[in-house]
């Protein structure tokens, strides 16, 4: 039988690591929303309506993931404890799991839906660029999980470090979903990088 060894040093990384991918995501999803609402150009309504429901899935995982479950797994061992404010609550750790798997499930088939609708053409192969960047996101979370499920089934694939970070980068995935959007929509490109010009000129005339 497989076991592991977590020192309290490495869980407080861990937990340090999470806090400071929650931070940034929340940033992201706060830009990635004020882009959305405030600079899609009107003949992309729909398209911004279906991504601001994407979002609201993110940030709804996001606050799941990181403030009301908190999952410590300790792959390769199939099991895993959490210290969230559901676990505080006293609620089974069957239903937090639940939740979460359905969250996870919800957000990837919306997330297809939306390629599918939104990039018929690149998906035929007509810029194979542009495919590698919305494949990225996808193999950030489906590359960890198929390792994660591997280590699990072969005793001695992983270690539980490694096992730990491939947990970890799952939860990167909605940071990669947000510089994809911002990266790939050109107004949303336009629209930070006049921004940076705008405050780096303000800047150089203040000066020291």
């Amino acid at each position: 039988v497989s076991s592991v060894f977590l020192s309290s040093q490495v869980e407080e990384l861990y937990f340090i690591i999470i806090r400071i991918i929650f931070s940034i995501s929340i940033f992201l999803h706060c830009v990635s929303l004020i882009l959305l609402t405030k600079f899609t150009p009107p003949k992309q309504a729909s398209w911004r309506n279906y991504m601001l429901f994407i979002q609201a899935c993110f940030i709804t995982m996001d606050l799941y993931m990181e403030i009301l479950f908190i999952p410590l797994p300790l792959f390769p061992v199939p099991a895993g404890y959490t210290t969230g404010l559901l676990c505080t609550l006293k609620i089974p750790v069957q239903i937090q799991a639940g939740i979460a798997f359905l969250l996870i499930s919800f957000i990837c088939v919306s997330v297809l839906l939306c390629v599918l609708y939104r990039h018929q053409s690149i998906l035929v192969g007509v810029h194979r660029f542009k495919l590698r960047k919305l494949v990225t996101p996808m193999l950030l979370f489906g590359i960890p999980t198929l390792l994660i499920g591997t280590g699990i089934s072969v005793d001695g694939f992983l270690l539980f470090e490694q096992s730990l970070m491939c947990f970890t980068a799952i939860l990167l995935h909605p940071i990669a979903h947000n510089i994809l959007l911002i990266s790939m929509t050109p107004s949303f490109r336009t629209t930070l990088l006049n921004g940076l010009k705008c405050k780096i000129s303000f800047l150089a005339r203040v000066g020291p």
